[in-house]
Order: C-alpha cells, then sequence, then structure tokens
C-alpha cells in the first residue's frame, strides 16, 4: 500500500522537472529561430516562454495519471518501494551503495555499477530493490541470464505484492527472455525521480 502522503511528492517532482525540461527547450527553441518566427510575422512576446513549459506540464500530467492509475502503476510503486529502501535515515549502506552504483554509471563504467548492486544484494539478501536494480543493471551489460535470475529473485521477495508491482517484475523477466536485455535501466522508466 502506497501512503497518500507519495503521491503529492511524486506529482510535484515529477511536475516541477518537466515543467523546467520545457522551459529548456522553449529557450532553445526561441533563441535559433527567433529571427525565422519573427520573419514570418509571429508576435515573439515574452508569452511565448510561457508555451513550452505549459505543453510539457500538461503532457506530464497524463504521464502522471498513467502512475497513479494507468498501466504504469506497477513502476509507480517500484519507485516508492526504492524510495523507501534507500533512504539514507532508515539505511544508510543501501543508499550508499545505490549512489555509488549510480555514480559508476554516470562516469561511463556500468560494471562498476552492477558490482556495487551484486554487493548490494549480497549484504541486503532479502532486498527486493536490491535484487531488483542487480537485474536492470545486468542489462545494461547485457547479461541476459543475470538479468533473469535478479528479476525472478525480486520477485520471490516482494512483500505484500500488489497486482501492478507483480505484473511489472513478470512483465521485465519476460521482455528480457522474448527480446534480450535492453542495454539500458528498465527502471524507473521515463520519468523524473529525485533521490
Amino acid at each position: 500500500m502506497i501512503p497518500s502522503r507519495y503521491y503529492p511528492y511524486f506529482w510535484f517532482i515529477n511536475s516541477t522537472l518537466a515543467t523546467g525540461t520545457g522551459a529548456l527547450i522553449g529557450l532553445f527553441f526561441f533563441q535559433f529561430f527567433i529571427a525565422a518566427l519573427v520573419t514570418l510575422g509571429v508576435d515573439v512576446g515574452p508569452w511565448c516562454y510561457f508555451v513550452f513549459p505549459a505543453i510539457f506540464f500538461f503532457l506530464d500530467q497524463v504521464e502522471i495519471w498513467s502512475f497513479f492509475q494507468g498501466k504504469r502503476r506497477g513502476e509507480f510503486e517500484y519507485t516508492y518501494h526504492e524510495k523507501l529502501a534507500t533512504d539514507a535515515r532508515k539505511n544508510p549502506k543501501l543508499h550508499r551503495l545505490f549512489k555509488e552504483a549510480k555514480e559508476g554509471l554516470r562516469l561511463g563504467d556500468p560494471a562498476s555499477m552492477v558490482s556495487k548492486f551484486a554487493e548490494a544484494t549480497e549484504m541486503f539478501p532479502e532486498s527486493f530493490v536490491a535484487h531488483f536494480r542487480y537485474a536492470a543493471s545486468c542489462e545494461i551489460l547485457g547479461k541476459a541470464a543475470e538479468a533473469v535470475a535478479g528479476y525472478e529473485t525480486a520477485r520471490t521477495l516482494l512483500v505484500k505484492s500488489t497486482a501492478a508491482l507483480d505484473g511489472y517484475v513478470a512483465a521485465q523477466i519476460e521482455r528480457v527472455k522474448t527480446k534480450g536485455p535492453s542495454g539500458t535501466s528498465a527502471s524507473p522508466g521515463m520519468q523524473y525521480v529525485l533521490y
């Protein structure tokens, strides 16, 4: 069960970052195309800078609804479990390992990321999130068998599983089995989540 306080948090973070992305894209768009727009007679007043952020904000609301009630509900539940499991106040060791793993990927060293997630699964063998992230990181390196095993282990560790979250993990297993590893992280999808 996802607590009600997580919904506004998720909405606020995602909406703010989507609006900011729209603002940046709009700024660059108008910087590069302002001369063409003026030549075409388009009124390029200050209001133009609000068009892209508004578009991105409203498109993100549709996306957020699919996380709350639609087909992406399993991803939403996963983000909550990951946020809870890696809370620096409640679990500083797992938080540190996840942070080091993300840093390894950012620096272009996916093997380091996989080793950090493997270390997390050894230190926290009952952690659904650690096994799920280990499986997702194995996909980046193209290790299909390890990814499937990691997802299957994560699926067995689900505590109070919901149909959406179980379906999300099962979909990852099926995707890797049928299409092979994706080469990119399967979580948390195309959303903005701050940790």
